[in-house]
C-alpha cells in the first residue's frame, strides 16, 4: 500500500467517527421534541418578560463570555399559574405578550417546553455533520470498497470510549440506589426542563426584563450593533471582490459573469469553472459571502426602524 493511498484513507477513518456522532447527536435531539409531540398536550402561553444571562468560560488560558436571552413563558395547568424560561432561538423576533405554543404533560410539573425551540434548530445543524463527511466521501477518489470499510473502522474506533461510559453511569447508578435504567435516566436528563421558574422569585426578582420598553431598547441597540458589523464587513468585502475582479480573474473569466447578469439562466459554464479555477472559485465564495452580508444588513435595519 502506497504513502498517496494512505494519505487518502486515514480522512475516510475519521470521516465515519464524525458520521457517527453526527447521527447520535441528531437522535438525542430529535427525540426530544419526537417525544414531547407523541406523547404532551400543546396549549397556549404567553412571554411575559426575558431574562439575560452572560456566563464566562475558561479553556486553552482563554476566556469566552457567551450572552443568552431566553423568554419567560407563562401558561397554566389545571387551573394554576406557572412559570418557566424558554430556549434562546431567537430573542429578537418575539416580543413581551406574544402567544406561544406550549407543550405539557400532565403530572409532570418539570415535563414543559416551547414548541419554538432551540433543540429544532440543533436538530438540523447536527445534519451538517451527517451529510457533509458522506457527502466528501462520495468524492473522494478512491474505490467504493475503501469508501464503505474505512468509515466503518472509525466507528469502532469510538466504540471503547462509549462502552467504558457506560460501564462508569451504571456503577454510578448502582451504586446511588438508582434502579431506573441507564437509557431511561439518558432520557429523562433530555426530557425534563430544569428552568422552571418560582412565581414568588419570579415577582421579587429584578434580573428579569419585565418592560416592553426597556426590552425595546435591547433590541433596537442588537440591531444597531448588527448594522455596524454587517456595514464594516461589507465594506471589507467589498474591496477585496474588487481587488480579486480586477487583478486575479482573467478576462475570459469576467466574460463568464458578465454573460451570468445579462442572463441568469447561464449560470452553467460558472458552475463547471468551480474547483478548476482557483479564482473563479474564490470569487463565487466572496459574492456568496457578500449576498449573507447583506441579507444580514437588511434583516438589522429593518429590525431597527421596527423598535424605534
Amino acid at each position: 500500500m502506497d504513502i498517496k493511498l494512505i494519505t487518502q484513507l486515514v480522512p475516510l477513518f475519521f470521516l465515519g467517527a464524525m458520521t457517527f456522532f453526527g447521527i447520535t447527536f441528531f437522535y438525542f435531539i430529535n427525540s426530544i421534541n419526537a417525544y414531547y409531540k407523541k406523547h404532551a398536550k400543546l396549549i397556549k402561553g404567553k412571554i411575559i418578560a426575558f431574562k439575560e444571562e452572560s456566563k464566562t468560560y475558561r479553556s486553552n488560558r482563554r476566556t469566552t463570555r457567551t450572552t443568552t436571552i431566553c423568554p419567560v413563558i407563562e401558561y397554566y395547568q389545571d387551573g394554576q399559574r406557572k412559570l418557566f424560561l424558554g430556549t434562546n432561538q431567537s430573542f429578537l423576533k418575539n416580543r413581551i405578550g406574544k402567544s406561544v405554543d406550549v407543550y405539557i404533560i400532565d403530572g409532570k410539573d418539570d415535563y414543559v417546553l416551547q414548541k419554538e425551540n432551540v433543540y429544532k434548530i440543533f436538530s438540523l445543524a447536527s445534519l451538517a455533520f451527517i451529510l457533509a463527511p458522506i457527502l466528501i466521501i462520495s468524492t473522494m477518489n478512491v474505490d467504493l470498497i475503501y469508501k464503505v470499510v474505512i468509515p466503518f473502522f472509525g466507528i469502532l474506533l469510538l466504540l471503547p470510549p462509549a462502552i467504558g461510559i457506560r460501564k462508569k453511569m451504571i456503577k454510578n447508578l448502582k451504586e446511588s440506589g438508582d434502579n431506573r435504567s441507564l437509557i431511561q435516566v439518558i432520557q429523562e436528563s433530555f426530557l425534563k426542563n430544569k428552568s422552571i421558574i418560582d412565581i414568588k422569585d419570579y415577582e421579587t426578582s429584578d434580573e428579569y426584563i419585565k418592560s416592553a420598553a426597556k426590552f425595546n431598547k435591547k433590541v433596537s441597540n442588537t440591531h444597531f450593533y448588527g448594522i455596524v458589523l454587517t456595514t464594516i464587513f461589507g465594506c471589507g468585502l467589498y474591496y477585496l471582490i474588487k481587488h480579486v475582479y480586477h487583478t486575479k480573474l482573467h478576462s475570459r473569466d469576467k466574460v463568464l459573469f458578465t454573460n451570468f447578469l445579462n442572463d441568469f439562466n447561464n449560470y452553467h459554464p460558472i458552475i463547471d469553472e468551480l474547483g478548476k479555477n482557483d479564482d473563479v472559485t474564490v470569487f463565487c465564495i466572496l459574492i456568496a459571502f457578500s449576498i449573507i452580508i447583506t441579507y444580514g444588513f437588511i434583516i438589522n435595519l429593518s429590525g431597527w426602524i421596527k423598535s424605534r
